[in-house]
């Protein structure tokens, strides 16, 4: 007898008949071997992630080349799109180190000691500590002679 299956049939049929035979095949597999199948699955798929986003940029690109869109006009563009956020301005710090020393109040010392801190620079920090406490035990010993 022979069974006339067709189209969407045969497919579902054939869909099912190949995950039984997957579901198999899993089933033989140790612990180790399945852990490796799905690892090596897990970077097909990121490879075909990666070659989507690879696809889109190469078209993105081609359109702004097209356009001829300059890298600012198209910063511009993206930002008032909120897409990307703005640039953040730069914090604005006076470099002119004597007319700082005879202008800065206490609160511009605690804001460039700020700035040091999230610049990352702690050595900075702790010399100028280290150079403060000096002066302030010379100070302490000039009053008290």
């Amino acid at each position: 007898m022979r069974l006339k299956v067709r189209g969407e049939t045969l497919l579902a049929a054939k869909e099912a008949h190949e995950t039984q035979l997957n579901a198999d095949k899993d089933a033989a597999l140790t612990p180790e071997q399945r852990d490796a199948k799905q690892r090596k699955e897990a970077r097909a798929e990121r490879k075909k992630a990666d070659a989507k986003v690879e696809k889109g940029i190469d078209r993105f690109e081609d359109l702004i080349l097209d356009a001829g869109l300059t890298p600012t006009d198209l910063q511009a563009e993206l930002v008032d799109r909120q897409l990307i956020p703005a640039a953040a301005e730069p914090e604005k710090v006076p470099m002119d180190l004597a007319e700082m020393a005879r202008t800065m109040t206490p609160q511009d010392a605690s804001a460039l000691v700020e700035f040091l801190r999230r610049a990352g620079n702690g050595k900075a920090i702790a010399m100028l500590f280290a150079q403060t406490a000096k002066i302030m035990q010379q100070q302490q010993k000039a009053e008290a002679a």
